[in-house]
Parts: structure tokens; sequence; C-alpha cells
């Protein structure tokens, strides 16, 4: 429900964007690095550290850190059969990660390892 909650939201902000006729850039697709997929913390030990914040940086993420983050979120971890790190019942694929930055919003495609605008 939350997700649901989140993707209405997105939509709406787009919809009110075209109609009050705020220009949309055209921006260019971005390659993303391919994500590192070794190494890090072990899990327990980030488990161990997890918490919450209430601050956050102004600083953009690295784009090896965003690559790395969406494909924990939804890449694909077994190229031979396209399946992906996110369960998805019944293979339906139903998540889709969108990035939202100062130039734009995204939607990641797992596929060729990109956001497209």
């Amino acid at each position: 429900m939350k997700n649901m909650k989140t993707t209405i939201g997105i939509i709406a902000a787009i919809i009110i964007s075209f109609q009050t006729g705020a220009a949309v850039p055209d921006l260019p697709d971005i390659t993303l690095p391919a994500p590192r997929m070794s190494g890090g913390k072990p899990l327990m030990e980030a488990l161990k550290d997890r918490q919450s914040s209430r601050s956050f940086s102004a600083k953009k993420l690295p784009v090896q850190m965003l690559s790395d983050l969406l494909w924990a979120a939804a890449g694909i971890n077994r190229p031979d059969s396209n399946k992906r790190t996110v369960p998805s019942a019944m293979d339906r694929q139903e998540v889709d990660v969108y990035v939202i930055m100062e130039e734009g919003t995204y939607l990641y495609d797992a596929k060729s390892k990109s956001l497209k605008r």
C-alpha cells in the first residue's frame, strides 16, 4: 500500500507539472556503471549498525553508489533468466524504481543498467 501511495504521489506531481505548463527538459538517458556485487559490509554487521535518520545531506550520491543501490533494489541477479533481486509473485516483475533528481525524474531500467527519462 505504501508503494502505491508513493507511485500515486509521483504521478500526481507529473500531472500537476503538465497542467501548470511547466517546461519538461529534454533529458538524456543516463547509463550507469556496472554495480559492484562484491565487498561491502557483512550482512550481520549491517543489521547491527542499522538505524533511522531524520536528517539528509544535500550532496548528490556518487553514480557508482546509485548504481549499486538500484541494482540491490530491483536489479537482475540471474541474467540467464532475467530474474531480479526483488521477489515477484508469479514473475510479474511489478516493481518499478524511480530516481528523482534536480535534473528530472528517471525510471531504472535493470536490463540496460540505465536511467530512462
